[in-house]
């Protein structure tokens, strides 16, 4: 096949994919502003610790089954943590105490509250409560005649949570790209992949290096350079460049393609060049890294036609925020 055929179907790709992510340049597709909460102990008075953990334990669950909140640390979880770092001195007061434990433990959000017993009706208020400002969310306070009541509420006081939570954290995140026209992210990754012999590709195992700056959560571009390992070191090199295009198929999951300029250097003396794409049929992660599982790649030689493949076991990229 002619190069300029090649050159032609690489075009024609690289426009089919542009048209296949229209929302690429938007990077609200999947980011969330809170990715962590946990239900702490509650201030009782007439109530026994043994009850105000049952209110703790049963929100937690139902938070965690709202889906709203990406990790919610159980009571368990979070007294084990806590017992593992440094204790910090009490200052007496209890919203701003449980706010420090929390952010030792680097929670985005923390439902705080009291839990009282008048000997006629249980009477629960609760916070939804940012770490970071201190800014109640969500604020809910409820009487109850007993315990069967108090326990069946906790249904419809976590998704009231859960719902505040993520309206908060879109117009949090809002904001932020308000501020932020780019959300820049410099990303890493080190990794061996295995290649298909070509015309003038020396087949076997590769070790890269590559680099990966992200313009926002579904485009950027990278570089890749990778030499051979085996069955000879050192005797084929690859340089890439690599376009890159993810769109969520749902929270924080991927699906990734990458149309790619490849140029091959060393083996026998010459170079060639060839384009084609990379596959990662399943991507995830947060803003801190990113996986690929099976990530697979095909090129095409543009002076022979002949195909180069490429496979991953799995490919993990470390993100920092510019």
């Amino acid at each position: 096949m002619r190069p300029e055929t090649f050159r032609f179907l690489f075009l024609t790709a690289v426009a089919l994919m542009l048209a296949a992510f229209p929302g690429s340049a938007d990077s609200t597709g999947t980011r969330r502003a809170y990715r962590s909460l946990a239900v702490m102990d509650l201030e009782t008075s007439g109530v026994p610790d043994t009850q105000m953990q049952e209110i703790v334990d049963t929100l937690t669950v139902r938070i965690r089954e709202t889906g709203a909140v990406r990790r919610v640390v159980d009571r368990e979880q979070r007294e084990r943590l806590l017992s593992s770092r440094k204790a910090v001195e009490p200052t007496g007061q209890y919203e701003a105490d449980q706010r420090t434990a929390a952010a030792g433990l680097r929670l985005d959000l923390i439902v705080a509250g009291t839990l009282t017993w008048n000997r006629q009706q249980y009477v629960l208020r609760l916070r939804l409560v940012e770490v970071e400002s201190g800014r109640a969310l969500y604020e809910q306070r409820g009487a109850y005649r007993n315990r069967d009541q108090l326990l069946a509420a906790c249904d419809d006081l976590a998704v009231a949570i859960g719902a505040a939570a993520v309206e908060a954290g879109s117009w949090k995140e809002a904001e932020r790209k308000k501020r932020e026209p780019l959300d820049l992210f410099l990303g890493f990754s080190l990794g061996q992949v295995g290649v298909s012999a070509g015309s003038t590709v020396g087949g076997g195992s590769y070790f890269y290096t590559r680099s990966l700056l992200m313009f926002n959560r579904n485009l950027g571009l990278g570089a890749h350079y990778a030499f051979r390992l085996f069955p000879t070191i050192w005797e084929d090199h690859l340089l890439s460049v690599d376009m890159r295009f993810q769109t969520p198929l749902e929270n924080d999951i991927f699906f990734v393609v990458e149309g790619s300029y490849l140029l091959d250097f060393g083996g026998q003396g010459t170079l060639s060049h060839l384009v084609g794409a990379r596959l990662s049929p399943l991507a995830g992660g947060e803003d801190e890294f990113l996986f690929e599982l099976l990530p697979v790649a095909l090129y095409f030689d543009l002076d022979t036609g002949k195909a180069v493949f490429m496979l991953e076991l799995l490919a993990l990229v470390v993100f920092f925020p510019l």
